[in-house]
């Protein structure tokens, strides 16, 4: 959606470059837990490597919060020629009519680090509740108005933590970056009608068919309906993974990720995919095979809707 970045200077003058550069960045976090539009740690990554063979890490660790690190880190050395990489996928809570909804990668937090005392903060969101037009060019001015204000916070307080203003990334194919949130493009237009169709969808299938085995588009339904489809509930610890559909009258079901729910989602949808492409070769009817496959993991409530189209817009915003 867009990203925003600031230059900062890290201390490596007591050979505890490291712990401030996490200490750095941690403070940042703990900004946007206080604003409350974070929700805590997601997934994080460090690795801290020679700038000249970044592909061959002298440390590298994944975990939650990185604050604990930072003596690893620091035995191995933030010393000049080297580079120290983290990021963070960042959980979050945007708003609309007053209602929360939580997304597992609101935000994602980076920081680059290097030994002779430079570094860079980049943030980057990867949601429309900021904008005054969502991803298919409808003005959302109740939703915009409820959560861009809470963005410019945000880049307000890590500016006042890192000490520099931000320096908006480059226009994206949805929205244009400013100091503080995002342009608006209710007069002028965003850059494409229907973003989500265009680009988002396309995306989110070629990433499921990366973890599935070759061969499964022919194995499988037909993954495209015009009209009105069936769906269930893919559920993991009580937490809605994604959506289980068959078409009500033609040979076609899928599955489509939730959004929010983040990477685990995609993972979530491999073995149901699977167990519809065994269903296809034994000549089960779509309908059938959901029925046959939610019922066999325990999901019996089922949900009609007018099309795939609006399933996967609903899977990509809630």
């Amino acid at each position: 959606m867009g990203e925003w970045f600031w230059d900062v200077t890290v201390d490596v003058s007591d050979r505890r470059g490291a712990a401030n550069a996490l200490e750095l960045f941690t403070a940042v976090h703990a900004q946007m837990v206080h604003q409350e539009i974070a929700a805590g740690w997601g997934q994080t990554t460090l690795s801290l490597a020679p700038r000249d063979a970044v592909a061959q890490p002298l440390l590298t660790w994944q975990g939650a919060s990185p604050a604990g690190q930072a003596a690893a880190v620091d035995r191995v050395g933030l010393v000049a020629g080297r580079l120290l990489s983290v990021r963070s996928d960042v959980p979050g809570v945007w708003f609309e009519s007053g209602a929360g909804h939580r997304a597992e990668k609101l935000f994602s937090l980076g920081l680059d680090a290097w030994g002779e005392g430079g570094g860079l903060v980049t943030l980057s969101t990867f949601s429309d509740a900021w904008l005054t037009l969502d991803l298919r060019e409808r003005a959302q001015p109740a939703v915009h108005a409820e959560n861009a204000p809470r963005l410019a916070a945000v880049l307000r307080g890590m500016s006042e933590v890192l000490g520099s203003a931000p320096d908006p990334g480059d226009p994206t194919r949805y929205a244009h970056p400013t100091a503080t949130g995002f342009e608006d493009l209710s007069e002028e237009g965003a850059d494409y009608d229907d973003s989500w169709g265009t680009f988002e969808v396309p995306a989110r299938w070629q990433k499921l068919m990366r973890l599935l085995p070759d061969g499964y588009p022919e194995q499988g339904y037909e993954s495209w309906t015009d009209g009105p489809v069936r769906y269930v509930k893919v559920l993991s610890r009580d937490r809605v993974m994604g959506y289980l559909w068959a078409g009500t009258a033609e040979d076609a079901a899928g599955y489509e990720p939730r959004t929010a729910a983040g990477e685990a989602a995609f993972e979530e949808g491999v073995p149901w995919l699977l167990h519809f492409a065994k269903a296809r070769q034994a000549g089960v009817p779509p309908l059938a095979a959901l029925r046959e496959v939610a019922g066999s993991h325990g999901v019996s409530e089922q949900h009609d809707i007018d099309s795939l189209d609006m399933l996967q817009e609903y899977s990509g915003r809630h």
